[in-house]
């Protein structure tokens, strides 16, 4: 039988190739999140259904699946831009790092992770700014990026010292 045609061909190194497999990758990542962001609304809708409407946890919930939501699409549209990989990556962190502690206080009461988001921010974005101009040139051969690494890298080291506090 024979092979079907092959629409594109494209070396390993082509920014194009590499474009589209971000893309492909963020478009996926939006859409465990999406999922995710229901899964939490549905546990939230039952697990608070017996406290009172105006109760702090429950008002924490509501607010980190409404924004958990909100940068699902976020999500799903970065993975159209034109750098989908980089824009991928603040938005998940983004959402780790705001919403994660906002769910953790509202199931646990506890305000603990919010003292780390700084220094999870700062390490999250030292990763992004540093590796990431790294994956790009090692991908496609590109130096465009590489003046983010050093700005990166002073984010990475400040995100250390920063869990000092």
């Amino acid at each position: 039988m024979p092979r079907p045609p092959v629409l594109f061909r494209f070396r390993r190194s082509s920014g194009f190739a590499a474009a589209v497999m971000a893309s492909l990758v963020v478009r996926r990542v939006a859409a465990l999140s999406g999922a995710s962001a229901v899964v939490a609304g549905a546990y939230g809708a039952h697990g608070f259904k017996n406290s009172d409407p105006e109760d702090y946890q429950r008002l924490l919930y509501e607010t980190a699946n409404k924004y958990h939501f909100y940068h699902s699409l976020a999500l799903l549209g970065a993975s159209h831009c034109g750098k989908p990989a980089l824009a991928g990556a603040l938005l998940v962190a983004g959402v780790g790092l705001f919403c994660g502690p906002l769910y953790h206080q509202a199931l646990t009461g506890s305000p603990d992770l919010r003292k780390a988001a700084p220094a999870g921010a700062l390490l999250v974005a030292g990763v992004g700014l540093f590796c990431g101009p790294l994956y790009h040139q090692a991908l496609t051969g590109s130096p465009d990026l590489r003046k983010a690494a050093p700005v990166g890298g002073v984010a990475l080291i400040v995100g250390w010292l920063a869990m000092l506090l």
